[in-house]
């Protein structure tokens, strides 16, 4: 499956929220701390993304969501027939994996999935989680960052080069 930006903009909250979508590149230099934005990769164009902590702070019913944790972005994919929304977290400010907890990762989608239930558009069965390229890239980041969180089958864990690659 691939990037659909209709996909992403027909998705009932970003309907109900517009000013939540945004321009990934925007997306990325928000979730970068402000002494790192001049280094980070913004490698994409004119494509955009639902910002659901942003929607999060929008939403009507504050009770619900200040307590919930979601992740940065929702994406819209789509293949011939099929279209799902896939669950998008940056990391780009870790340094170390022991910042990083497994139980953290599940809660974020756990949360982010109740946000966009009912939508009608299935949420992909793979979230990413994106670090900085450079981190990614350091002698053994990637294994250890995956056996801390398990192995789960559920998580991918890429950078943002890799994100363009593989989804657009």
């Amino acid at each position: 499956m691939k990037y659909c930006e209709e996909t992403t903009r027909l998705h009932p909250l970003s309907i109900a929220y517009p000013t939540c979508v945004e321009k990934i590149n925007n997306i990325i230099y928000e979730e970068t701390n402000p002494e790192n934005r001049s280094k980070i990769n913004r490698p994409f164009n004119e494509e955009v993304g639902l910002k659901l902590d942003k929607v999060k702070e929008n939403c009507k019913d504050k009770d619900i969501t200040k307590k919930t944790k979601s992740v940065d972005m929702v994406l819209g994919l789509k293949d011939k027939e099929n279209t799902k929304m896939l669950l998008v977290d940056f990391k780009l400010n870790c340094r170390g994996i022991n910042s990083l907890s497994q139980g953290d990762f599940t809660n974020k989608i756990k949360c982010s999935k109740n946000l966009l239930f009912g939508g009608g558009i299935t949420v992909h069965n793979v979230s990413l989680f994106i670090f900085n390229n450079e981190f990614l890239y350091k002698e053994e980041a990637r294994h250890n960052i995956n056996k801390k969180l398990n192995n789960l089958p559920s998580i991918e864990v890429l950078s943002i080069n890799e994100l363009k690659e593989k989804y657009f």
